[in-house]
Formats: C-alpha cells, structure tokens, sequence
C-alpha cells in the first residue's frame, strides 16, 4: 500500500493489523503503552525507557530516534476503538525544545551507524510528518514499534564507568543503564514483607517497604511489588499496565517507603491513571532533612530537568533557565510545584518536613528540597553533605505517607495512609538527642 493511500495518525485509524512494510524482517512488533506519569516527555525518549523494561535495553534513545523517522512506530488501533495517539495530533514543537532535532543530527543513518531501511516503511512519510521523535507526548498513547533483527538486545557497559564504581538511579526505579536481564514480565512471588492496607475487588493499596521496586526493571527483575500482588491476587490484576507493570498505576523510587494503589482490573487502571494525569489524587509524603529551616510553610516552583553532565540524574532550574551549577540545561525543563510545611525541629540542625507535591517529576520532592539546602537524609544522590558521624543510614529517609483519590467504582473520595518505617522512626528518635 503506498503512502497516498495510508491515513496519517491525526485522521481516520489505520486498518486492523496494518504495518508498515520493511526492508528487513524485523524480530518482533511490540506494543508500547506510554505511561500518565511521562506526560511531556518527547517521544524518543519515552519509546526507548519503556521498551528497555521488556527485555531489550539495547534500544536507546538514538535507535528510538531512527525507528520514528522510518515509520517503525505507528498509533496502536484495534477493530473496535482508536488509541489516543491515532486520535490526537501530537503538538507542534519548536526548535527551541527540540533539541537534536534538526536535520543532519547524529544517530540518523550517519557516522558508522547501522539504518534500519529509512524511507522504505509505507507509512513513514506520514509518520515522520505527524510523530517526530522530539514530539511531546502527553501519557496514554499506545504504539505499535517494529524492531528489526540488528537492533542490539543488551547495553554495553563502559569500562570506565564500571573503574568509577558509577551508581546511579536511572529514570525507571533505580536500575543501572549497565544492568540488563533476559526477561522482565512480572510472575507470582510470594513476598511476605509487602504489608496490605486494604483490598476490594478493584484496587489494593500496599505499604511498600524501602529497597522494593514498584515493578521489574533493568537491574531488578523479582522481588517486586507486581511480583507480590500477583501471587497475592492469584494473577488477577489490571493488563492496563502491561506485563512488567500488571495493575502498576504510579510507583515509587526502590528506596522510598509508602503507600501505593494497584488496579485488579482495566476499567480500574484507567480511571486511576486518568486521576493522576489530570492531578487530582492528592499525595502527602514525609523526610527527614538537613538544615535549619526559617519559614513553617514554604513552597518550591523550580522546574526540573535532566542534569547538564550527569544524565541519570535531575536538576531544579533556575529562572535564568540554568541549572545550580550555572550550565546550561539542554533538555526540556518541567514545571513542577511542591508545597511544604516543617512537622518537627530535632536536634543537630535537622527536622522533619510533609511534602505536598502537585505534580510528578522524576525525583521531585528529592530535587527541590535539594535546591531549597534542605537535602534529606540518606539520599545518596542529591545530599552532598558529609555522612553522619557513627550514623548507618542506607537509604534516603523519605516515606509516601498518604493518598487521597476517588474511588474507580464507587467515585466516592477515599484517604489511605501508610504508617512511618522503623528504620524512619528510629532515626528520627537519634537525631532528637542533642
């Protein structure tokens, strides 16, 4: 079918089954559901983070990058409804927040790089004219990805990042980009150490200990929250989130204790995940922070973005468009807003602080607090202060204490809060002491 004859994603969906053709036969077509909480992030991106998490951490952004421009990646649609990305003309972003997106760019087909057939997709034309690879997509959009044979399954490791003992959390629960595995579809594990706060035959609501990731990932393949829930739910959770993620609706950091809700069934997830697109679940989270605060209440509004040198990592920016360093930020920078009110003084120049964030960045209330001089305790990536003298702390001392939200079936409100740790109070009674 040539490309007169195809419907470009902002018209009518494209028929059943249909594919772009390829020069190459490809090793698998895969379904990539874009989550709520990637709402902004350009497309390229996005498609690469959430195709590393099943099973193939080889398909970096670059290659990302190349398979949009080749019409590899089309608007799901089935036979009896039209995904949001066939149905939503992505919006038109500029070359200000495009960056790498001009023509000539590294990584399409130039410098050495393997081509996968550009141009020979029968659809590409429409496609790269519709969903660019800098296209900001907004969380829901579902697409159908063609990989081909020669796109690598693993990343390579650098061995000098392995001689620096280089450990930082990725965007995706705190794997490592060096860490891969063979598979990352969630199976039944029994795991005693998730504590359930309430269950019906929609949601359950978990207390997920610190050290647990929310779901697999590169790096951590079991002993996750999904693994639990699905032995605990005999298999029955939400598809909505795919096979790594079953039921998984928003998530945590691995080291960040808290409260959670799950979806058991489709309607469920959506209803949820719609809530915390539009922000209006409310969440209520606690640290233990250093520094001396001035103000009861304070609010933090500085964007984030990713770090002008290390890239796993997140920045607050300043209104000058610049990050604390002073170097400029390349990337596309968020809004973000959280508010704050000072729970209690301890002693040593530290206190406890609750977190209102109303949005969801990547690592938000950890940046900010950062950028405020308020770094919590144990966050091993923004508090660059000295350890504390004779003190263990593995772990950055910050819970998830509550969630307040509308219940999918009931859509009556609903407020679940999940109890401080011991290893949280325990400090919290060592810092007291003078």
């Amino acid at each position: 079918m040539s490309d007169e004859q195809r419907t470009p994603p902002d018209g009518p969906p494209l028929p059943t089954g249909a594919q772009p053709t390829c020069a190459c036969t490809p090793a698998a077509v895969v379904q990539v559901r874009i989550p709520p909480e990637q709402n902004g992030e350009r497309l390229d991106a996005a498609l690469s983070r959430e195709i590393s998490a099943m099973s193939r951490p080889g398909v970096t952004r670059a290659v990302a990058a190349r398979l949009i421009e080749e019409g590899r990646v089309t608007p799901h649609v089935d036979s009896t409804t039209t995904t949001t990305a066939a149905a939503t003309t992505p919006a038109t972003t500029s070359s200000a927040t495009t960056r790498g997106g001009r023509k000539g760019e590294r990584g399409h087909g130039t410098g050495g790089k393997p081509s996968y057939g550009k141009g020979s997709g029968a659809n590409s034309a429409t496609q790269r004219a519709c969903w660019k690879k800098g296209t900001r997509v907004s969380g829901g959009e579902v697409f159908d990805v063609i990989l081909p044979e020669d796109v690598p399954t693993t990343h390579k490791t650098s061995a000098s990042a392995k001689d620096k003992n280089v450990s930082r959390e990725s965007d995706d629960e705190g794997g490592s980009d060096d860490e891969c595995c063979s598979t990352l579809i969630a199976t039944p594990e029994n795991l005693p150490s998730l504590i359930i706060l309430f269950e019906d035959d929609h949601i359950v609501i978990v207390n997920k200990p610190p050290g647990m990731p929310t779901h697999p990932s590169v790096g951590h393949e079991s002993g996750t929250v999904a693994h639990a829930l699905l032995y605990h739910c005999n298999n029955k959770l939400a598809a909505g989130g795919g096979p790594h993620r079953p039921g998984i609706c928003h998530r945590l950091d691995i080291n960040t204790s808290g409260v959670l809700v799950v979806a058991k069934t489709d309607a469920a997830h959506a209803h949820l995940s719609e809530q915390f697109l539009s922000r209006t679940i409310a969440k209520h989270y606690t640290a233990i922070c250093q520094g001396n605060p001035i103000q009861q209440r304070f609010t933090c509004e500085a964007g984030i973005a990713r770090h002008p040198v290390h890239r796993k990592e997140m920045c607050a920016v300043n209104p000058d468009g610049k990050a604390k360093t002073g170097k400029p930020i390349g990337g596309t920078v968020r809004q973000a807003h959280t508010d704050f009110e000072v729970d209690k003084i301890l002693a040593r120049g530290f206190f406890v602080v609750r977190a209102y964030p109303k949005t969801g960045r990547l690592h938000q209330i950890r940046v900010h607090l950062a950028s405020l001089n308020y770094p919590i305790v144990g966050d091993s990536i923004y508090n660059k202060r000295p350890p504390i003298k004779g003190v263990n702390i593995p772990r950055q001392m910050l819970h998830a204490t509550g969630l307040s939200f509308v219940h999918p079936v009931t859509e009556k409100p609903v407020h679940f809060e999940a109890p401080l740790p011991s290893d949280f109070t325990e400090l919290c009674t060592l810092l007291s002491q003078s």
